[in-house]
C-alpha cells in the first residue's frame, strides 16, 4: 500500500535566501529545458521567481528612499510656517505655494476652530501646491493619520505623544509644543520627534506675555536628542540667535503669513538659515 505523503510544512525565505535559490534555479535552467515534458512548468517557475525577486526589490528600495529623503532634510536649518487661524482656504492656498516656492520646508495647519472634516479638506488641497510630506497638521491626530501626512503637531491639551504614536505609522512625525526643559524632556521621553519652544522674542500673536528669549533655549537644545524648532517673533534679523542657542530651525507665522510678498519674505529667511555660518552641512 501506498503510504500517505507527508505535509509539506511552509518554510520562509529571507530576501537574501530567496535571490540565492533564483540564481541557483538560473543555471540549470538550460539542462531543465532539454526534458520538453517539463519546459512549460519550468517556464512558470521561473517567473514566478522573477516576480518574486520585483516584489522584494521594490519593499526594500521604499525604506532606503525615506532614509535617504531624513538625511537630505537634515542637511540645512528648517524653515516651518504655521497658518494664522485667520484666512480662508484660498488664502492659505496662495500663500503656502508662494512659502513653499520661496523656500519652506514644513506647514502646520493650525486651524484650532475647523472641523476634522474642514482640516482634512485643507490638507487634501494644499497637497495640490506642496507635497503631502511637508504638511503637519495641529492637533488633529485623526486627520494626521488618515491623510498620510508629516506628521501632527501637540499642544497641551492634546493627545500625548504616545497616545499620538498608537495612531500614526512609525514614520510619521509628532511635534510638541515646550515651554520648559521640564516640558521638553518629558516630551521627548514620550517619543516626540521634535520639540517646538517659545515664544522667544516679542510676538504680536502674544500681547503683553514676556518673551522668554534664548537663555533657557540653549538648556534645552544641550539636553534634548531631539531637534528643537524656535518659534515666537523671529524676523530675518535675529533667526541666527535662534540657531546659535542650538535650534534645527524656526517656525514663522505672520512673518510670512501676513506678509505682502509671501515668496519675498520666505526667502528672506530661506537665505539666513542657508548663511548660517554655524550650519553643519
Amino acid at each position: 500500500m501506498t503510504e500517505p505523503m507527508q505535509e509539506v510544512q511552509p518554510v520562509t525565505l529571507s530576501s537574501q535566501a530567496f535571490l540565492i535559490l533564483c540564481r541557483l534555479f538560473d543555471g540549470v535552467y538550460d539542462e531543465l529545458k532539454q526534458n520538453e515534458q517539463i519546459v512549460e512548468l519550468v517556464e512558470s517557475i521561473a517567473n514566478m521567481l522573477l516576480a518574486g525577486v520585483e516584489t522584494l526589490e521594490k519593499q526594500e528600495e521604499k525604506p532606503k528612499n525615506l532614509e535617504a529623503e531624513g538625511r537630505a532634510m537634515s542637511t540645512r536649518p528648517e524653515l516651518h510656517v504655521i497658518t494664522n487661524g485667520r484666512q480662508g482656504l484660498e488664502e492659505v492656498l496662495a500663500m503656502a505655494e508662494a512659502a513653499y516656492a520661496g523656500g519652506m520646508d514644513y506647514l502646520h495647519i493650525r486651524e484650532k476652530q475647523r472641523t476634522a472634516r474642514e482640516c482634512m479638506d485643507w490638507v487634501k488641497a494644499l497637497s495640490t501646491v506642496m507635497p503631502s510630506s511637508c504638511l503637519i497638521v495641529n492637533d488633529r491626530v485623526d486627520v494626521a493619520a488618515a491623510s498620510g501626512c508629516r506628521g501632527a503637531h501637540l499642544a497641551y491639551h492634546s493627545l500625548t505623544p504616545s497616545e499620538a504614536r498608537l495612531l500614526l505609522a512609525k514614520e510619521q512625525w509628532i511635534g510638541r509644543s515646550v515651554h520648559s526643559v521640564k516640558e521638553a524632556e518629558a516630551a521627548a521621553a514620550e517619543g516626540a520627534t521634535y520639540a517646538l519652544y517659545g515664544h522667544l522674542f516679542p510676538s504680536g500673536s502674544k500681547p503683553g506675555v514676556p518673551a522668554r528669549g534664548t537663555g533657557e533655549l540653549t538648556s534645552i537644545t544641550a539636553a534634548l536628542s531631539i531637534p528643537v524648532i524656535g518659534i515666537g517673533g523671529i524676523t530675518p534679523a535675529n533667526t541666527t540667535q535662534v540657531l546659535a542657542a542650538g535650534c534645527r530651525g524656526i517656525a514663522v507665522l505672520s512673518g510670512i503669513t501676513d506678509a505682502h510678498n509671501v515668496k519675498e519674505a520666505t526667502a528672506a529667511y530661506r537665505n539666513v538659515l542657508d548663511t548660517w555660518e554655524g550650519r553643519s552641512i
